[in-house]
């Protein structure tokens, strides 16, 4: 902590790549497309990480009053990067099977919060 009032804090996550079951086939039956899948789990997300950090205040002036209230504000994924979290599969008007997507998250996601404690 730089000062009694203030506090710093930062985390680096890296996750090597969350398995998942990649779809070999799509059979049409009456009224539904049922995917076969290649192995259960077979294939992985390619790896991930980011930087989050954190700032509080503590405000100190309620402490008399028999609390205590700070602030936070958070950044999370500080660099951009962008990290494959899910695999969707689409299958247009063809029932043919097309190629997948990953879905990202490639923004910073801000949070601010306001704790209470009581004495």
């Amino acid at each position: 902590q730089p000062t009694g009032r203030f506090s710093i804090s930062a985390g680096w996550t890296f996750v090597s790549g969350r398995p998942y079951s990649a779809i070999e086939t799509i059979i049409p039956q009456v009224g539904a497309l049922v995917p076969t899948y290649r192995t259960i789990n077979g294939e992985r997300l390619p790896p991930t990480h980011r930087l989050d950090v954190s700032v509080g205040l503590d405000n100190s002036q309620t402490r008399r009053r028999g609390f205590r209230m700070g602030w936070g504000l958070s950044l999370y994924n500080l660099y951009q990067r962008e990290n494959p979290f899910a695999v969707y599969y689409e299958v247009p008007a063809g029932d043919r099977l097309r190629g997948f997507q990953f879905a990202l998250i490639g923004d910073v996601i801000p949070a601010l919060n306001l704790n209470f404690q009581f004495n």
